[in-house]
Order: structure tokens, then C-alpha cells, then sequence
């Protein structure tokens, strides 16, 4: 399916193995959930299933799992499937998941991920309220009176400017205690509230909907699935909703345990122990290790609890002697040895290891017993050794079986023994913790100091509700097997420290048992099992309480979350929204795992977590929390709509107090209260309170046993006008958009929070000087320094501190309402006039910056200025963003441009767009314009001095908001990069007259810079951000629209780039990158009817860039199909052939041009690829042919002609040089038949310092027996594998490494391609010869020829199964050449016959090419990492695959990268490897060869992705380990990737 899509989207990459455990994915409705495959998929047939309806109308099943099918973009090209996809619209708020498998192992799943969709919160009016504009306010629902009151209770919460109310359970709480969170009927509203049962919740509804619609609040309210109230009326009717001793037997023992600590309790208050130091009143601190005595060995012992878990050996080992007599009268015969009932050594020996006391699973004492099949098993295997010649009763035979006895009964005792150990260490680590439960609540200092042992107030808390009437601890026991044990149900509680994902009072755990429980004495645990199937009475009403729920709040807290199993959980939340799709859910995780805390998150569904300031213990630390939750760091970047989806971090709801903990104002003081708050308003994301902190109310507000409720609504006391205020400011910045934050500790106490709004760069800082302890006479009353803020100060929002009342009452708890202090007042004062100001006593400014001088700052005062931009940058920033979009919304090839610089862009060409992209360091330094690659202070110099450079910092650190990198930190501080990128551009407009856009870019570029400038510092990286990201994506789509077949070429129309994936259009950028125009390497001035600029193509980046160096004939001929004619370069392409045409001499093409005028004609093989790109040429280019009928300028018609004048050249006076293009190729073609010698002109050290005399002496011909092409000698090197030898050391210097002459095979194959190009451009006319006329005076015609090579190629170079040929090592290869001097190099395996397969397949045999490619993957790219191909059969003698060019060493075959074709493995051949795989393949092998070469393009993908470069090495070492000897980006490796990617989209 083919799409177009401008939405919102997150992309997430599949790669298997990859399920994102444990990691936080969050999106928002109406995004788009992208899923691409990674690069090691990408060859794969992945099947997608999500459980995300597709449909919006289709209700969602959390076990329901749709597929999902893949798409492209529109245009896409055939099989590019780097662009496949698939998308999961956001359409709903929840979690959900997805995962994936491969179509040939359905049912297995290799990947997937979590993800959570938030929902939205709408106030009445439709007005959308982000989570973080929120402000929670917690109240005990208890606390409120009866539902009459509520009103006049809630109405403090709306009067101080909060906008949600967090409810505690609103239901039926428990007669026993009266616990906020022990429910006693979920189904009914709590008392007082219903009056005697004159409300219900139906009633609540009513005010809840009020608050919604009247005071525009939303309401939240707890749900609590982990316990009930003891006096549950649900447990009443359904025991088994509950760990009982019935249900959960395992239990049992400790539960016996738990009551010989009650009935210690109970004896102590008897006076039992008196005679021992031990009273219930006033009990001693010096007796706790008495009581530890009593308890862990006087006590505990009588109760023999190991019993529980302990076999009875007797009774196991009689019924042992009973199987074994019973085997042995009945089945004797059975017993004796033979081939099938023998036993190894290890199997042996796993049969005795495998002998294991059984827990018994009713837990009666003793009860644990073995797998008597088992015993059986080994009774069978040992009965073997009897003597069977022997009576059965013979000594020797009773020794045996009694040994075998024996043996079994000591395997046991032993592990008899070893439980026995385990529980007693279990039974003094449960005392231990009793003991330190005693020592808290009786002596410790922060403890409640209980002053009697009594059952209220137990040496410890009993784990188990217990009914019934006191007895002992055996008639307790003896219930626990009764059918009363239903109703002894297990308690819930808190575990430190334990596993989150992990119930504790499930079987297997020890929790209860080692004591290791903190309980909740008033709710027991509830029993859920593993799905409604095993408790449907649980799970059923669990359901009507969670509907009534969702039907009345716009948010749940997930009570105790931690503890809740997330399969239950996730069931009713479901069930939740299915009431109320938005619900808000928010949970308190105390996991201290961000792991599992994300797990909890992801499977749930939560959108928030309540983080805790209390948790600081100093000013430093609570402005990391600011900061950890505040928002995003001020001057962050914008984030492009369509990104990948990173991991996140739970959003926060951040209290500044919470419920269930003590008040700030007796951890700290009461002048921290408005402080410390305000500085957690100040945060972007949700925050909240508890209902008490901001009337001053000094205590904890238990939620067990508090009664009194909150006071009504009259006036704001305490630090509520501060609150009102600051929440009101909170709700303004989160609503406007103040989304960005910074935190800075300006000393030890005090902490300055910025608010900054990226759209209008309006800040609010508010500075709050924190008192975490009570000040006294000595503490300062003023801060040290003045405050720095890098804007105007456009007035002060308030300043408050809170003061003490001289002469106020002392506080005294009211017996009927709880009340606060009420001795401290806050002061207050809103929109300071400085004149006025208690703090303030003078102000800076100077025009940029303003200083801010205090005279006065106590303890808890805070200040909050409104700070806007100076008058200079906000006059510049209307027109830097103007600028900026007009950038970014310039449209590239519209035929009505609309603004100067869409009318640039839209202008530039190849030459601009290569200067303005690219440009490595030695490109750079040639053009004598005094500019090098930007090097940036403490990072180092980037690789392209073109904004490329700057881009491929900017998105890595862009993505990770890292403002901290040093290319930011010097945007911060200078002007140097926006000047260095204006000058540049600059500089090399001036070196052409046809670079006018390039100036007018860098004129276009100096004016916005130059208003930017003038921004505050800290603005600067995130605009220069946006202007380079937006000119380097518009060049891009520039270079991609100059280069679409849809641009202007018929014939490559399913090849359009614009729409293709980014992998392809990094290689055909890569081109862009290699081409340009430099002074130091250009293109001889020949070419009769130029068109555009004249580009020359480096061979690779760095080492192959300028001067000389630059242009290889071989490499601009292999790379221009690939990375000019593909990507419509033709006009490029061109200049190219006919430039080095023109430059033809000795029948050759140069080697290195050099302009021309320094041209070395050494190579045999740059020839054949400039004839093979001219042929693709013409059947790519429109009108290609014509190419043939150019004229060009010859620099050297004859061999020994000199290099013309400059002013010839200008004129072209000599008109016998001018020749067409096809008299070119002629001659080329003649030469080559007629054969030649020459020896290279001013041959000798001047140009070759290595090379031998011999060297210098080149031939060319053709075999007219064979047809085929050769040359060389043994002394150079004419083909691409022209490594000479330069080691003195070694004696390798002056000897090619690989001579190659003779007939090399490629060359035999682009000839035969050449000629049957010529043979049909000769028979349409195009080219006017048919033939070539020797100087013997007969003609040979191009089909003549043809036909003489497909006689003889087979013959030749085919070395088959069968072969008798000296010096073969691999059989079934085409060789590498015939009659070279070195005859055994013929036979070498090498990569060079691919390209005779790929360029010439009707010289070839199809099964014998079928056979070389097997062996090609057998053998040269058998490596599993390996990215190139290898140059050499690794079992050769000269193979070695790591090349270092700087090597030294003593070994010839490697010293000075002598091994440089001979094992390293490079790029550009698998180009053609993996285009004959698909050329040679059939119906039968076709979709798994299309699979491999997709499989190796994902390995390239990564290759490009993994460098700066975005490119292609020339080469790897072994296995595609880095070469550090290579160019890193290499124009032919990217260029024959291109061509493979063409035969691709070729395919259905």
C-alpha cells in the first residue's frame, strides 16, 4: 500500500530479540506510531500484530491482536524496503502492545515493545488541559463530613487555585479502624458522608459533576484492589477473596508462628515473665535481649515449627524396603543387566541427584515425603548389581540391597537436616526482626515511644486476622486445620526492599514466615490468582467497584501500586476505560527500580508518578528534583514533528507533601513551607499538596486515626494567598507554554528556578530562599551577591516571606477541626513597585542585562520576576523567525517562488550545492581561500567544512537535548561559526563567476545571523539549530529533486529519489559529495559544447581529493552509472567522458589525468570503463546517443604529440584536433586490435619513485585467435589491483603485488560488453564503423570479435571439477587471467570474474556461473560480518586481510600495504556479486537470493550510518573491521551499490 503523510510521527525500528522491557515508550492521541525494520531485518518477512484496534469503533480486548500490513511511500522505488512501514495511529488513550514474528515461524515471537498512548483532559468549555498544568490537591475523604459538607469543604481547594482533587477512597471504610484505605463495602458511600445512609454515591456524582462544571475542576480518586477491611462484607460472603489457611496452606506455619508472638503479648500483660525483668507497663529497654532469649529458645522450640517441612524417614524408608521387596519377588528377572537397561556414568549419577524431599503441599507436620516412582527408578537401575548367580538371601546380596538402603536414608537425612538449618536460621532472622519491631515502637527516638505492652499495643503486630476467641497456641493450630481456617485471612502490607513483580504472600515465599512484612492490622490480602477463572466472585466485584469508580472520577490512583500484580491491574483499568477512555491514572511506586518502574508505567497505562520533595535533605537536592522534573532545559531544541521515539521517564505529579507522610513543617521549619513549595510550583509538569500543609496544620494527618475533619471554607490562612498565587502562575505557565526550565543553586539555601517560554522568550524567575532548619539569632537575614538575569526585568510578581506573629498563642490542637498555626503570617506582596520592595534595593540594567541587588532575604522568602527579551533582540527576533520560515516552508522546483530565499535554493547547482554541503579538510585547504574544516574547541575538527559537517553533530546531540556539547558552547559564546559558514560561502563565490546563489546565500545567511547574534547567548544554538537543519534539509531535497527521474528522464521513472528511503538517498548523495569543482584538479578545457559546470569526481575521501590525486580514469569511469547516470547527472556525466576522452593516448585513458597535462597512461583497464559508462550513457541519458557525435578538442591526436598552449586550448585553433566522440572510440578500439608497445613518457623516478625500468613498458593488444584484450608485464600493474611494492626493507619495492598481465578477466568481459554496444549503435546508425581495419590490411568486424570471445571464454577460463591444470587451488571459478607471467596467478580466486558475469552474461556458461558464485560466498564472503568482498581466497599464500599502509614490518607480503588486493576486503566488487546473484538466479532460488542481497544492503545501511562521512569505505579489513588505512568514503563502492539497487526495483 502506497501513502503520503504530514502527521505527528514516532518512529520505532524492529530488531529481534528487542522486547523494550522495561523501557518507557509514551505517545499522544493523534500521533502516529511508525515501525520500521532495522537493518538486520530488513531482509526478513516480518508479520506485525498489535493489540491496537485499527479501528476506532472497535472496543479494545487486551488479548485481541490484529495484523498489521506494510506500506510504502507513494513513488516509492520496487523493493527499496528500507521505506517500508507500518503505522499505528494513537487513535485511543491506554497501553498496548505489539510485537512481531517471521512468516516462516509463526506463533514465535522475536520482538516487540510497550506503549502508552496518554489521554486527554478536557474542562467543560473544551479547553484542553495538559498534564503539566495541574495542580492536585489531596484530601482524606473521611475528613469531610457528611456529603452535605463536602462543598464547603472542597471550596479550599478551588479558593487556593487548584484545579484536581485527589480523593481517597470515598467508600465504606472499616469499623474497626476507620482507615482511609481499609475498605469495608466498595459499593457504598463511607461514613460520615452518607448520613445514615441518607446519601450515596449516586449523590456524589452530583457535587463531582458540579466541581467539573462549576469550578472547573477535575477529581481523582484512589482504587484499591491489594486488600479489604477485616470486617469485609464481601469476605464475609466469599472467605476464599482472601490468603486463608484453607486456600493457602503454606501459610500455616507461619501463622503459628505469628500466634506464639500474640499469646507472648498476651502473657507479658499477664505478668508471666515479671519474675524476668519483663512488665507490660514501662517496659525496660535493658530486658530486649531477654525477651529475645525467651522468644527464639524457650518459646518457638516448643513448637517444633520445622515439622512443617521435615519428612518423617521412617515412615519413607519402610515404604522404600516395601517397593523394593515387591520388585524383587515379583520382578527379579527384569533386574538383570543387558544392553537396553544400561545406564551411563552421568545419567547414574542425575538419578540419585534427582532424589528430593517433597514439601507436602497441605503442610501437615511430617508431611513432606519423595517421588516413590522415582525410588523405584533407582531401585530398578542399582538391583542390577546383584549377583544373580547367588541366593537373594546371600550375604553378599543383602549387603548390597541394605548399602542401597542405607544410601537412600543418608541422601535424605541430609536433606532433612539441611531444612531443619534453613528454618531455624529463618526462626532467628523472624526474631530479629520482631525484636527491632519492639525496639521502634517502644525506645527508638523517632518512634512513638509506647510506654505499655498491651494487644493495642503488641510487642508486634500480628500478620493474620484471627476471629476468635484467645486459647493457646496448639488450639490455634488445631483451627488451622479446621474448616475454620477460612476465616484466619493474612494481612497486608509492605515489604522493604522486596521485588515488586513478585507476590509476596504467594507460595515459594518466605515473607510472612521470616517476619519480613511491615502489616497493615486492619485489611488483609486479597487472593486474585491468575485470572478471573480462579476467584470469579473476587474478580466480579472487583469489577462493579472499579466501573462505579471510573463512572465518577476523571482519574483513579492506584493505591499501593507496587504490590498490586500488574495482571490484575491491568484487567480492571481496562475494564476503567472502557467507562472513561480518558482516564487519568497516577500511581506512588516505591520500587526503587526506574526499571520496574517503567514496566508498572507501560503495562498499566499510568500517565503520572508522584515524586516527593520531602524526599530532599537540602536546597542542593531538592533543586535536582526541580530540575529531574521541572520540564526541559531552557534554550532546548525544537524537536522535528516526524523523529524517532525515544525512551522516556513517567511524567510527574510532584507533592510538595504527600498524605501518608509527616508534615515539612516539623522535618524542617515552618519558614520552609511557602518556600520550598513555591519552588515546586515552579515546575513543569503536574504538582501537588496535601490538605493541611498550607494552613500550617503541624502534624502528620494520620490517615488511620485522624477524625476530625478539615475546617470550611471562611478566609485564606496559613501560606494559602502563596499558594493561590503560585498556583494560579503554575496553571498560567503550563497553559502558555513556559515549557522549558533551568535550575541554578545560587548558594547553600537558596535556589533560583527559570520558567522560559520558547515562543515569546517571556520568563518567570522565581528565587526562594529554602530554610530546611528552624533559623535562629545567628542566621543570616540577607543573601551574599547580587542576582544576574540575561534579560529586562519587566516587573517583580510578588516577593512573600513567612513571618512570626509577636505575642500569638502557642498552637493547640483543636479538639473539633483541624486547625493550623496560628502564629505565622505569610507577607505577601503582588506587583512590587521597587520603591516599595522589603527585598529589593536597586536594580542594574544596561540594556542587556539587568543585576539585581538585595538589602533584605531571609529565611523562606522567595521573589518571582517577570523578565522579557531587551529591547534589540526582541525587535530582531520577528524578522530571525520570519527568515526561519521561510526557510523552512521554501517549496524546492515551484515554478512561483515567493520569497528571496526560496528563489536562492531553488537556484543553486551541483557545484554550490558541493561547497555548500561538503568539502573535506584537503579539498578545503587546496582552494587557497585561507579556510579549513571548523574545529571546535574541546570536540576537534569536523569532516566536511559545508554545513554537513555542523549537521551530523547537531542530530545526534539534538535528539539527546544536549546543550551541554561543546559546538553549543561555542555558539554560546562567540559569533566564530555563524562568521566561519557566511566567509566561507563568500570565499568561493569568488573563485567562479557562476557561484552568484552561493552568494546570495551567504548575504541571505549574514543578515539573519547578525540579528541572531544580538539574542541572549543562551537562545543562540537552539535558532542556529533550526536555520542550518532547515538550509541543509532543503539543499538535500535540492540535490534529490536535481537528481529525480521524475525530474526530467523517462527512461529511469521507477527510479525516482525523491521517494526513496534514506539509505538510498545517502549513496546517491554521496555523489554530491565526491563531485565539485576545484581549482587544484580540473578538467581539461576541451570539450567544443560545454554544458554547466565542469565537475571532477574524487575517488575517495580524504586521500584521493585534490590535485593529482584526485582524478583516477579507472574510478570515474567504474562510478559514473551508479552515482551520475542513475541520479540523472547526465550533463555531469558528460563532461566527464568527453574531458577524459579528449585526453586519449596510446589507445588508453589516463590513469591519473592531472589536468591533462601530467596524464599517466599506465593502466589497461581505465579504457574499457570509459567505453562501458559511454554505453550506459546511451541507453540511460534521453537521447544518449548523441553523445557519440560531440566534439571534443584532442589534447595528444598522436602519440607523441605535446600538451597544447593555454592560448590553443582557449582558441582551438588546430581544427584537425576536433574530433566527434565516436572517431575517439574508434581509435581507442583500433589500437587495442593492432596492437601496441610504448614505453611511458619521461619514464623514471621524476614520476614514479618505485618503479622498476621494466615497469615503465606497457603493451596493449588483442589475441586474434581468442578475441581477447591483454597487456602488461610482470613489472607493473595495469588493472585496479595496482598496489606497487615501496618496501626497501622486504625488497618489495619496485615489484607489483598483483601484475595481473596477460588477459584479465574483466577486461575480456567489458570488451565483449563494448562490442555489443557498438554492434547495435553501428546497425541504428549512431555509430558510423562496423569494425576495425588492420594494418594487415583485413578487417575484423565488432560481431566477428564478439563472437570470437564467446567461442573461446568458456574454454579459457573455466576451470572445471575435472581440470588437470597445474597450480589450481578452488575448481568450479572462472580464472582471474590467462598468460600471465606468473601462470599460477591465472588460477587465483579473485572477485574480478564477477564483473565479466555481470557486464557480459552471453559469454557465459549459465550453470558454470550459477557454480562460481557458490563458491564466491564459500569462499570470498564467507565471513558473518564481513561488508566488502575479499580480494583473495584466504587459503591463498599470499592472502592476508589486514592492510596498513604504514606497516613496517619484515614480512614481504605485507610490509608497506603490499597485501592491499591481496585480502582486504573491499566495497565496490560486491556491487556486482550481489547484481549477479540476482541476474543468475531463477525461479527456484530467486526470493532467497533477493533475501541475502537485501540482508547485505541492511550490513551497508549500518556501514554509512555508523561515519560522518554518511558514505561508503573504500575497503575493511577481515570481517568488515575497520580499515583505518582506507578512504572512508569511496565513490565506486557507493556507486555500484546504486546499480544494484537499479536491478532491484527492476523486479516484480
Amino acid at each position: 500500500m502506497l501513502i503520503n503523510d504530514d502527521k505527528e510521527i514516532r518512529t520505532q525500528t524492529l530488531d529481534e530479540s528487542n522486547f523494550n522491557d522495561g523501557k518507557l515508550y509514551k505517545l499522544e492521541q493523534g500521533w502516529i506510531l511508525r515501525l520500521k525494520l532495522s537493518t538486520r531485518l530488513v531482509h526478513r518477512k516480518v508479520r506485525v500484530f498489535s493489540n491496537l484496534p485499527p479501528e476506532t469503533t472497535t472496543e479494545f480486548t487486551r488479548s485481541k491482536y490484529y495484523e498489521y500490513n506494510w506500506k510504502y511511500l507513494e513513488n516509492s522505488i520496487n523493493n527499496d524496503d528500507f521505506n517500508k512501514f507500518i503505522d499505528l495511529e494513537c487513535s485511543r488513550p491506554g497501553a498496548f502492545n505489539y510485537y512481531f514474528e517471521f512468516l516462516e515461524e509463526p506463533s514465535v515471537k522475536k520482538g516487540g515493545s510497550n506503549f502508552l498512548i496518554d489521554p486527554k483532559l478536557y474542562l467543560k468549555d473544551g479547553q484542553l488541559i495538559k498534564p503539566e498544568s495541574l495542580q492536585f490537591h489531596t484530601v482524606l475523604s473521611k475528613l469531610l463530613g457528611p456529603l452535605d459538607q463536602w462543598e464547603s469543604r472542597l471550596l479550599v481547594s478551588k479558593q487556593t487555585g487548584y484545579n484536581m482533587i485527589h480523593f481517597t477512597p470515598v467508600q465504606c471504610l472499616s469499623k474497626e479502624s476507620n482507615s482511609s484505605y481499609s475498605i469495608r463495602d466498595h459499593l457504598n458511600l463511607l461514613d460520615p458522608a452518607n448520613s445514615n445512609s441518607k446519601f450515596d454515591l449516586n449523590d456524589l456524582k452530583k457535587l463531582i459533576d458540579k466541581i467539573y462544571s462549576d469550578w472547573n475542576m477535575f477529581s481523582l480518586c484512589d482504587l484499591v484492589y491489594n486488600h479489604m477491611s477485616n470486617d469485609s462484607e464481601f469476605l464475609q460472603k466469599c472467605p476464599n477473596g482472601a490468603y486463608n489457611l484453607r486456600n493457602s496452606p503454606y501459610m500455616i506455619p507461619a501463622f503459628v508462628l505469628d500466634r506464639i508472638f500474640y499469646h507472648m503479648t498476651v502473657d507479658i500483660t499477664k505478668g508471666v515473665y515479671e519474675s524476668r525483668g519483663l512488665y507490660a507497663k514501662e517496659p525496660r529497654e535493658d530486658k530486649i535481649e531477654t525477651l529475645r532469649h525467651i522468644l527464639r529458645w524457650e518459646e518457638i522450640p516448643k513448637y517444633n515449627l520445622e515439622e512443617y517441612f521435615c519428612a518423617d524417614l521412617n515412615k519413607i524408608l519402610d515404604k522404600v524396603k516395601q517397593i523394593g521387596l515387591n520388585e524383587l519377588e515379583n520382578n527379579l528377572d527384569q533386574f538383570k543387566p543387558n544392553s537396553t537397561n544400561l545406564l551411563s556414568h552421568s545419567e547414574k549419577n542425575s538419578l540419585w541427584d534427582d532424589l528430593k524431599i517433597i514439601q507436602d503441599k497441605e503442610y501437615k507436620r511430617f508431611g513432606s515425603t519423595v517421588d516413590f516412582d522415582h525410588v523405584l527408578k533407582i531401585l530398578k537401575f542399582e538391583f542390577q548389581n546383584l549377583k544373580f548367580d547367588l541366593d537373594l538371601n546371600s550375604n553378599e546380596n543383602s549387603k548390597i540391597i541394605v548399602d542401597i538402603y542405607e544410601r537412600i536414608n543418608w541422601i535424605l537425612s541430609h536433606q532433612n537436616e539441611k531444612i531443619r538449618q534453613d528454618i531455624n536460621n529463618y526462626l532467628t532472622e523472624a526474631v530479629n526482626n520482631v525484636i527491632s519491631n519492639y525496639y521502634y515502637f517502644f525506645f527508638a527516638q523517632d518512634g512513638p515511644k509506647w510506654k505499655e505492652i498491651n494487644k493495642e499495643q503488641p510487642i508486634v503486630r500480628t500478620y493474620f486476622y484471627f476471629p476468635f476467641d484467645d486459647k493457646c497456641v496448639g488450639d490455634d493450630e488445631k483451627m488451622s486445620m479446621a474448616p475454620e481456617g477460612v476465616r484466619i485471612q493474612a494481612h497486608n502490607g509492605w515489604v522493604m526492599g522486596d521485588d515488586p513483580l513478585r507476590n509476596f504472600a504467594e507460595e515459594g515465599s518466605l515473607v510472612y514466615f521470616r517476619r519480613q512484612l511491615i502489616p497493615w492490622g486492619d485489611s488483609v490480602k486479597l487472593k486474585f490468582g491468575a485470572s478471573p477463572s480462579d476467584n470469579p466472585e473476587l474478580w466480579s466485584f472487583m469489577e462493579e467497584y472499579t466501573k462505579k469508580t471510573a463512572e465518577l472520577f476523571h482519574g483513579v490512583r492506584l493505591d499501593n501500586c507496587h504490590s498490586t500484580p500488574i495482571h490484575v491491574a491491568q484487567y480492571f483499568l481496562d475494564i476503567a476505560r472502557k467507562v472513561r477512555p480518558n482516564l487519568f491514572v497516577i500511581a506512588e511506586l516505591f520500587t526503587n527500580s526506574e526499571f520496574i518502574d517503567n514496566k508498572f508505567v507501560s503495562e498499566l497505562g499510568i500517565t503520572s508518578l508522584i515524586r516527593e520533595a520531602m524526599n530532599a535533605w537540602n536546597a542542593n537536592e531538592l533543586g535536582r528534583l526541580v530540575h529531574r522534573f521541572g520540564g526541559e532545559p531552557v534554550g532546548s531544541f525544537y524537536q522535528p514533528l516526524k523523529k524517532d521515539l525515544r525512551e522516556g521517564i513517567a511524567h510527574a505529579i510532584f507533592y510538595d507533601v504527600t498524605h501518608d507522610n509527616q508534615s515539612l513543617i516539623l522535618n524542617r521549619s515552618v519558614q520552609d513551607a511557602f518556600a520550598s513549595s513555591s519552588l515546586v510550583l515552579m515546575c513543569d509538569c503536574a504538582v501537588g499538596s496535601t490538605r493541611g500543609f498550607d494552613e500550617l496544620v503541624p502534624h502528620h494527618i494520620n490517615v488511620v486515626t485522624e477524625s476530625r475533619p478539615y475546617e470550611k471554607w471562611d478566609f485564606l490562612r496559613g501560606i494559602q494567598r502563596g499558594k493561590l498565587l503560585m498556583n494560579n502562575l503554575h496553571f498560567e505557565m503550563g497553559v502558555k507554554g513556559y515549557s522549558q526550565i533551568y535550575v541554578d543553586q545560587f548558594d547553600e539555601d537558596t535556589t533560583t528556578v527559570t520558567r522560559h517560554n520558547p515562543k515569546t522568550h517571556e520568563s518567570f524567575i522565581l528565587m526562594s530562599r529554602t530554610s530546611f532548619y528552624k533559623p535562629n539569632e545567628w542566621t543570616p537575614k540577607n543573601i551574599a551577591r547580587p542576582l544576574l538575569i540575561p534579560s529586562r526585568i519587566e516587573n517583580v510578581v510578588f516577593e512573600a516571606f513567612l513571618d512570626t506573629i509577636p505575642d500569638a498563642n502557642e498552637y493547640k490542637p483543636s479538639d473539633n477541626v483541624l486547625n493550623g498555626l496560628e502564629n505565622c503570617v505569610l507577607k505577601l506582596s503582588e506587583n512590587v513597585n521597587l520603591a516599595s520592595s522589603s527585598f529589593i534595593n536597586w536594580i542594574d540594567y544596561d540594556g542587556s542585562r539587568s543585576l539585581v541587588h538585595f538589602k533584605y532575604f531571609p529565611p523562606g522568602a522567595v521573589i518571582c520576576f517577570k523578565v522579557i527579551l531587551n529591547d534589540d533582540s526582541s525587535s530582531r527576533l520577528p524578522f530571525i523567525r520570519r527568515s526561519i520560515a521561510d526557510l523552512l516552508n521554501t517549496k524546492i522546483n515551484q515554478e512561483f517562488l515567493t520569497n528571496e530565499i526560496e528563489n536562492i535554493l531553488n537556484k543553486l547547482n551541483f557545484d554550490e550545492l558541493n561547497i555548500l554541503l561538503y568539502r573535506c579538510s584537503q579539498e578545503e585547504t587546496s582552494e587557497g581561500i585561507n579556510s579549513d574544516v571548523y574545529n571546535i574547541p574541546n570536540y576537534g575538527p569536523l569532516v566536511y567544512a559545508g554545513i554537513q559537517g555542523f549537521i551530523n553533530v547537531l542530530e545526534r546531540e539534538r535528539t539527546n537535548n544536549n546543550l551541554g556539547h561543546p559546538l553549543f558552547e561555542n555558539l554560546r559564546n562567540g559569533d566564530w561559526i555563524m562568521n566561519y559558514i557566511v566567509d566561507r560561502l563568500k570565499k568561493y563565490s569568488r573563485l567562479s563567476t557562476k557561484r552568484d546563489n552561493l552568494y546570495n546565500l551567504a548575504v541571505w545567511l549574514q543578515q539573519v545571523f547578525e540579528s541572531l547574534s544580538k539574542l541572549p547567548r543562551y537562545l543562540i544554538p537552539t535558532y542556529f539549530d533550526l536555520i542550518l537543519t532547515g538550509l541543509h534539509s532543503k539543499a538535500i531535497e535540492r540535490c534529490l529533486w536535481l537528481m529525480s527521474a521524475s525530474n526530467s528522464n523517462k527512461k529511469l521513472e521507477n527510479f525516482d529519489l525523491m521517494n526513496s528511503s534514506e539509505f538510498l538517498k545517502l549513496l546517491s548523495l554521496g555523489g554530491v559529495s565526491l563531485m565539485g569543482d576545484l581549482n587544484s584538479a580540473k578538467l581539461p578545457d576541451t570539450i567544443i559544447n560545454e554544458s554547466g559546470s565542469k565537475l571532477s569526481l574524487s575517488a575517495g575521501l580524504p586521500h584521493f581529493s585534490t590535485t593529482y590525486m584526485r582524478n583516477w580514469g579507472r574510478d570515474t569511469f567504474i562510478s559514473i552509472p551508479g552515482l551520475l547516470l542513475l541520479t540523472n547527472r547526465f550533463d555531469d556525466a558528460r563532461n566527464l567522458i568527453l574531458s577524459y576522452g579528449s585526453c586519449l593516448r596510446h589507445g588508453l585513458i589516463p590513469n591519473l589525468l592531472s589536468e591533462g597535462k601530467s596524464a599517466r597512461y599506465n593502466c589497461r583497464d581505465a579504457v574499457w570503463w570509459w567505453l562501458k559508462s559511454i554505453r550506459d550513457f546511451c541507453e540511460l541519458a534521453p537521447d544518449g546517443h548523441k553523445i557519440l557525435s560531440d566534439k571534443i578538442y584532442r589534447l595528444y591526436p598522436s602519440d607523441d604529440a605535446e600538451h597544447p598552449s593555454d592560448e590553443e586550448l582557449r582558441n582551438r585553433s588546430d581544427l584537425k584536433k576536433i574530433q566527434n566522440l565516436y572517431d575517439v572510440i574508434q581509435e581507442a578500439m583500433s589500437v587495442h586490435l593492432n596492437g601496441l608497445k610504448f614505453r611511458e613518457r619521461n619514464a623514471g623516478k621524476q614520476i614514479d619513485d618505485r618503479m622498476k625500468w621494466e615497469g615503465f613498458n606497457n603493451e596493449i593488444g588483442v589475441d586474434l585467435e581468442t578475441g581477447f584484450v591483454y597487456g602488461g608485464n610482470e613489472w607493473n600493474a595495469g588493472t585496479w589491483m595496482d598496489k606497487m611494492g615501496s618496501s626497501e626493507k622486504t625488497g618489495n619495492s619496485g615489484y607489483p603485488a598483483t601484475p595481473r598481465d596477460g588477459s584479465a578477466v574483466e577486461l575480456v568481459g567489458l570488451c565483449r560488453s563494448v562490442l555489443e554496444f557498438l554492434i547495435k549503435s553501428n546497425q541504428q546508425g549512431h555509430y558510423p564503423y562496423d569494425g576495425v581495419l588492420l594494418q594487415t590490411g583485413s578487417k575484423i568486424t565488432w560481431l566477428d570479435w564478439a563472437n570470437k570471445i564467446d567461442k573461446n571464454f568458456e574454454k579459457y577460463f573455466w576451470i572445471d571439477e575435472t581440470s588437470t591444470e597445474s597450480n589450481i587451488n578452488k575448481r568450479e571459478i572462472y580464472k582471474d587471467s590467462v598468460n600471465s607471467s606468473h601462470k599460477w596467478t591465472d588460477n587465483q580466486l579473485r572477485p574480478n570474474f564477477l564483473i565479466a558475469l555481470a557486464v557480459a552474461p552471453q559469454m557465459v556458461k549459465r550453470e558454470n556461473a550459477q557454480k562460481s558464485l557458490e563458491k564466491v560466498k564459500q569462499f570470498l564472503m564467507n565471513d558473518p560480518d564481513t561488508v566488502g568482498i575479499k580480494t583473495l581466497d584466504e587459503s591463498d599464500f599470499n592472502y592476508n586481510g589486514y592492510y596498513d599502509n604504514s606497516n613496517d614490518s619484515y614480512d614481504r607480503r605485507i610490509a608497506q600495504g603490499f597485501n592491499y588486493h591481496n585480502g582486504p576486503e573491499w566495497l565496490w566488487p560486491v556491487g556486482f556479486y550481489l547484481r549477479c546473484l540476482l541476474m543468475y538466479s531463477d525461479e527456484s532460488n530467486r526470493d532467497d537470493v533477493i533475501v541475502y542481497v537485501k540482508k547485505h544492503l541492511g550490513k551497508l545501511y549500518n556501514v554509512v550510518n555508523s561515519n560522518d562521512w554518511r558514505s561508503l569505505p573504500e575497503l575493511t579489513n577481515k570481517n568488515g573491521e575497520i580499515c583505518h588505512h582506507s578512504c572512508i568514503s569511496q565513490a565506486w563502492s557507493l556507486a555500484t551499490i546504486l546499480e544494484l539497487y537499479y536491478d532491484l526495483a527492476q523486479l516484480d
